[in-house]
């Protein structure tokens, strides 16, 4: 009766361990399908009335002068690191910004929503990022709240008339799971699953938990970024699509610097 009980126990937890295995692999492999998808539907116009002011913020010490209507990452100097491709090198940012500068535009009356863009920049305060959108009368904004707890539906998906996109998901992350293991893992279900060949180069900031990689997206026939963001028990992602024949050169440009300056607001 004692091995018996032992081998019942022995198959529970085998069981049990493929369960998670399975759940980790669907997990990631709906997350890519999700950041792959090309056809969009759009409901929100991008760039509406942001509002055009120019704001005085104390920082540390002294004043800085800057708008809403220039990159805010560039304006306060946001610090970056280097990711190379075939294209050149992308400087991607890291930390996160001054919630002061936040704070400071909503004293002044500046208009942010999650709907639409501010200015050059999209800030989605419910969520807690922001990020440098260069000509937003070229894209639109996407909005599903439900993404801020289920991790396959996209927080914000920002899209152009050719299809490329950028969608923002955020993860709970499983006990014990850091930066490295949470991309890795990622990876590798991908290479798995048969959607990647190999595993691309990724670039790690140890510092502000931030990695950045790229790799060929067979699904949108261009190129797929990413950048993985850890805060605590919670992983950010953002992923940028386009197709290598449909899209934009100057949109393509733009989609690479919205993932770039993609940054967490501090709190």
């Amino acid at each position: 009766m004692e091995d018996k009980d032992k081998k019942e126990k022995s198959d529970a937890v085998a069981i049990e361990k493929e369960r998670q295995k399975t759940k980790r692999y669907f997990m990631f492999l709906s997350f890519f399908t999700i950041i792959a998808l090309t056809g969009i539907f759009i409901v929100f116009k991008g760039s509406e009335s942001g509002g055009k002011r120019s704001v005085d913020l104390d920082i540390t010490k002294g004043k800085l002068s800057f708008s809403v209507e220039k990159p805010l990452v560039q304006q306060v100097n946001q610090p970056t690191s280097n990711y190379s491709t075939s294209e050149g090198t992308v400087k991607f940012t890291t930390g996160k910004i001054d919630p002061t500068v936040i704070q400071r535009l909503d004293e002044e009356g500046v208009s942010i929503e999650p709907t639409r863009f501010t200015g050059q920049n999209f800030i989605n305060k419910q969520a807690g990022f922001l990020l440098t959108v260069n000509n937003p009368d070229y894209w639109e904004v996407l909005y599903d709240p439900s993404g801020l707890v289920n991790p396959t539906t996209p927080i914000n998906t920002i899209v152009t008339d050719d299809g490329s996109h950028l969608n923002i998901n955020l993860e709970n992350l499983m006990p014990g799971t850091n930066l490295e293991t949470y991309v890795t893992q990622g990876l590798q279900t991908l290479i798995f699953s048969g959607l990647l060949s190999q595993m691309p180069e990724v670039s790690y900031d140890h510092a502000s938990q931030t990695a950045f990689l790229s790799y060929f997206n067979p699904m949108t026939n261009g190129e797929t970024y990413q950048k993985v963001i850890v805060q605590g028990s919670k992983a950010y992602i953002a992923s940028a699509n386009y197709n290598t024949l449909l899209s934009n050169r100057q949109r393509i440009r733009e989609l690479i610097e919205m993932i770039a300056s993609f940054t967490l607001i501090g709190s």
